[in-house]
């Protein structure tokens, strides 16, 4: 039924909007993925910081300290950290644009379907204004569109962007973590 009703609202109401709702689910991959990079980096640092001797064996180890040319631990822990730290701004920052897209698109949809329904009650004969009277325009123009819009894309576009997220969170933990992920899943 959802899956239909969305079919259904795009084919109506999506024309220029298709490439722009599935640019969002571009960026909600690429929000995943910061998430997912973000998340791995924390496993290492701690530890680094709680057993650095078996840190110090891994090839990572002695590969990340090659590239950023410090042998000591100390050094290695804060630009780890760092970079973590950096990492989670730099993904909430992705995220805050993501949103101000998301906002900007959807109220220039919201805008063009108000105008096309405008157009509708403008143009139409007089036969067909009367089949609706003044105050279910005023609802469709002023509550439904905006209902539609906020209610139904905005919260798939979220729900698909969180399932991303939790998909590659969930990929993580069973690749690093199969046992546990799978006793408590």
């Amino acid at each position: 039924m959802f899956v239909e009703n969305f079919i259904r609202f795009i084919k109506y109401y999506g024309r220029g909007h298709k490439i722009k709702l599935f640019g969002f689910f571009l960026l909600s991959f690429v929000a995943g993925s910061l998430e997912f990079l973000g998340i791995a980096l924390i496993y290492p640092f701690i530890l680094l910081v709680i057993q650095p001797e078996l840190v110090m064996k891994s090839t990572y180890y002695v590969n990340f300290s090659n590239f950023f040319h410090a042998n000591n631990i100390g050094v290695n822990a804060f630009i780890l950290g760092f970079l973590v730290v950096a990492l989670f701004i730099g993904k909430n920052l992705f995220m805050i644009y993501s949103l101000y897209l998301q906002n900007k698109v959807l109220n220039d949809w919201k805008i063009d379907i108000s105008q096309k329904f405008m157009r509708y009650y403008l143009f139409s004969s007089y036969k067909n204004i009367l089949k609706t009277s003044p105050s279910e325009k005023l609802y469709n123009l002023n509550f439904l569109i905006g209902q539609s819009i906020d209610g139904f894309i905005a919260r798939l576009i979220n729900l698909v962007t969180n399932l991303v997220i939790v998909g590659m969170i969930l990929t993580l933990l069973f690749m690093k973590f199969p046992l546990a992920a799978t006793v408590t899943g």
